[in-house]
């Protein structure tokens, strides 16, 4: 019997062009309210030498919530 596992697959996306003061708690709790539970953000900083303004994230989340994911 082999001891070697599988790790579940997740998703990855870049969201962007958020209002500035968008929030990671702010977004998953978005994510949360249109049914993707557990979705980990993580906010993206600009650069030392550059200001935006707006707000961009990192967003994983299991690949169960494929289709919603990318609705």
């Amino acid at each position: 019997m082999s001891t070697l596992k599988g790790v579940p697959r997740k998703l990855h996306a870049f969201v962007s062009h958020l209002a500035k003061n968008t929030t990671v708690e702010n977004l998953e709790e978005w994510l949360s309210n249109v049914g993707i539970c557990d979705a980990a953000c993580h906010k993206i900083e600009a650069p030392e030498s550059r200001t935006f303004q707006t707000s961009a994230f990192k967003v994983t989340c299991d690949s169960k919530y494929a289709e919603l994911f990318y609705d």
